[in-house]
């Protein structure tokens, strides 16, 4: 990996400007920075992911990431967003949208890698109480509870990280030496990615989703993703929990009310489920009594 210190980047053809997210693009695995284009507008490409981190444990077998446990991901989002990701067939990190000089709310956006990545949280098939409006950040009753199939975790070149709590916008794996590495300059949001390892991922997410006692979960998991995730396989369904929410989604053009309670949006060729349920109610008995879920809470 390359360990070279971070310089601020040179935009071809026009004024250098100050970015306010320490992170380059990288050209390839071994992490060769790219030199950003002046004329880029957004989305902005965040370039070849990261690899994962050093395996301190290779003469094990790797475990395999528990998508049978898992029913859903979900991501929470304002109702006004929606019909954009659906233009745009993703859903999209802050970097993508903000490019190397935007506007970033945390410091650890900035500094942690938190700017890259597009947030998730999985819920359990046996995380029968998680509520619909979901849990901290993305999750209040005005607010959308995207629900994503969690096939997208294994599929080719879909680069995600795992943790079992909320890191506020550091990626795991990362320690207050590489943080201050990155204040130097020596390293960037890049090379944090590159710090959690495959079977650390996976061990992580695999924690997350396992049945706890007495019912309980880890409300505060998280999921990365790198850059953006594809709507057009993984978007199986939306959760309102407020009429106002639930009748900003109705009017998204393509979109048919069929209840108070339930209606579609489109998703490409697709008609997407959209409900309105009680904000406090159990998340897998409503996508269940709509049919977005199976029997065993699995969402296809």
């Amino acid at each position: 990996m390359n360990t070279a210190k971070v310089q601020s980047p040179k935009l071809e053809g026009g004024e250098k400007k100050q970015p306010t997210i320490m992170f380059t693009p990288r050209v390839n695995a071994e992490g060769k920075k790219q030199r950003l284009d002046p004329n880029a507008t957004k989305p902005y490409s965040q370039g070849v992911a990261p690899p994962f981190g050093p395996d301190r444990a290779s003469s094990k077998p790797m475990p395999d990431v528990n998508v049978n446990g898992t029913a859903c991901l979900v991501h929470g989002t304002m109702p006004e967003f929606v019909e954009g990701a659906i233009k745009d067939g993703h859903l999209g990190s802050a970097y993508r949208r903000e490019g190397p000089t935007g506007n970033y709310s945390r410091d650890a956006d900035k500094r942690g890698g938190g700017g890259l990545a597009v947030y998730t949280r999985a819920v359990g098939t046996e995380h029968t109480k998680w509520q619909a409006m979901g849990y901290g950040v993305g999750s209040n009753e005005n607010k959308v509870q995207l629900i994503l199939s969690p096939e997208i975790l294994n599929k080719p070149n879909h680069t995600w990280r795992a943790s079992s709590t909320d890191n506020m916008g550091k990626a795991p794996g990362v320690l207050p030496a590489d943080l201050a590495d990155v204040k130097n300059g020596k390293k960037d949001g890049w090379d944090l990615w590159a710090k959690q390892s495959e079977r650390g991922r996976n061990q992580a997410f695999n924690e997350t989703v396992k049945a706890q006692p007495k019912g309980g979960f880890a409300e505060n998991n998280e999921q990365m993703h790198w850059e953006k995730i594809p709507l057009q396989d993984s978007l199986k369904g939306a959760v309102c929990t407020s009429q106002s929410s639930f009748d900003t989604l109705m009017k998204i053009p393509g979109a048919t009310r069929k209840s108070d309670t339930e209606g579609t949006i489109p998703m490409g060729e697709k008609h997407v489920p959209v409900i309105f349920a009680s904000k406090d109610t159990s998340l897998l008995g409503a996508l269940k009594r709509a049919g977005i879920a199976n029997d065993s809470n699995q969402v296809g």
